[in-house]
């Protein structure tokens, strides 16, 4: 053990010892006169030595109590600044990333363990988020976002891939040509995405009525209803990737670019810390493949 006075007597002692007056100390420190006047006397005894010179006009220093007064800034500050780097070291590292719960789901979570072997060092939180609102509350670091170019000045977006959607059904839907008549009465349509059908259509050229059909509120939702055999739901093929390669699911139509894009937002303005870079330079590579 080392022989040392109490902690808290020393941190009363350098709160004191920037004031002419145990009461200013005591109202910096939220206590009482009286407690203040306890820790100074509890610390000169244990050190039997004067730290002040008490007068009418207020407290003065020793000779004593300078010298421990420059110690004590010296490794109170120490000790602070190592504290708090430990305290934020997992902040540092960790990306607090925004993006559609359909993203998370079906791309985003399966892809996530490669991203932990390159970047052990790198934590992930994934938040469902689908404004830039978030990211200027601060409530993520950064955000995967689909559409036009975000036009804002305070964001900074990088084009990841353009997107391309299509209708995809279960492998097993039927074992004949598919043609676009087959479409009818079979939509599942997503009640967060309504045009989808429609912006597929119209740069597909393929005439549909786009009546009736059933109606999911996310397309997580949409898409299990397509593996389950219930219809044709649009979907980008970056989520559809995998069921594709798996044979969970087929694309009979193929896919179409509508002039939307998926980007990569962060905040403009200052540095951009090396985890958000790791993020980025390992999504370029992962949705191109």
């Amino acid at each position: 053990m080392r022989k040392l006075p109490p902690l808290r007597a020393l941190q009363v002692f350098e709160v004191a010892a920037g004031y002419d007056s145990f009461t200013k100390a005591a109202e910096a420190l939220c206590v009482t006169h009286g407690a203040v006047s306890h820790q100074i006397r509890a610390l000169e005894t244990w050190l039997d030595e004067d730290l002040f010179t008490r007068q009418a006009d207020g407290i003065r220093l020793t000779e004593a109590g300078a010298a421990l007064q420059a110690v004590c800034i010296k490794v109170f500050g120490t000790l602070e600044s190592e504290c708090q780097r430990i305290r934020h070291r997992d902040a540092d590292r960790r990306v607090r990333v925004g993006c559609s719960g359909s993203f998370i789901g079906n791309w985003l979570i399966p892809s996530l363990e490669r991203f932990e072997q390159l970047h052990p060092e790198v934590t992930l939180d994934l938040r469902v988020a689908d404004d830039l609102a978030a990211l200027a509350a601060r409530s993520v670091d950064v955000m995967i976002v689909g559409g036009p170019a975000p036009s804002s000045v305070d964001v900074v977006a990088v084009h990841l891939v353009h997107d391309v959607i299509g209708p995809v059904c279960a492998a097993n839907w039927t074992q004949q040509a598919l043609c676009g008549r087959d479409l009818q009465g079979a939509l599942l349509h997503t009640t967060s995405r309504p045009l989808a059908w429609q912006e597929w259509a119209r740069a597909a050229s393929e005439p549909l009525v786009l009546e009736g059909g059933r109606r999911f509120d996310s397309l997580t939702l949409t898409l299990e209803a397509a593996r389950r055999g219930l219809g044709f739901a649009i979907a980008p093929e970056l989520l559809v990737r995998r069921d594709l390669a798996s044979g969970a699911l087929q694309a009979p139509f193929g896919f179409c670019a509508t002039g939307a894009a998926i980007y990569f937002c962060t905040r403009a303005g200052g540095d951009v810390p090396s985890p958000i870079r790791c993020l980025l330079d390992w999504l370029s590579k992962e949705i191109g493949a």
